[in-house]
């Protein structure tokens, strides 16, 4: 009965802890996502230019099209 009892509590806060990542995580991906495209914008902009090296990270690691072609044509514009 008390091994029972104790796997049960050790299960609810393994779920509140991954409930717990989750809040955060949707709290926080917006603020996450605009500093990582200014940064990627930033660090492109600078000598020496490599587009290609660019283009082809953001089509392995970017699914968003809208995305990739917003980061692409800020680097552009600089």
């Amino acid at each position: 009965m008390r091994a029972e009892y104790e796997r049960a509590i050790a299960e609810n806060s393994a779920k509140t802890r991954r409930f717990n990542d989750q809040y955060w995580l949707k709290r926080n991906a917006p603020d996450f996502y605009k500093n990582v495209e200014r940064y990627l914008i930033s660090a492109y902009s600078r000598p020496p230019p490599d587009p290609a090296e660019l283009e082809r990270l953001l089509a392995h690691y970017v699914d968003d099209n809208s995305v990739r072609a917003r980061i692409l044509e800020e680097v552009r514009k600089r």
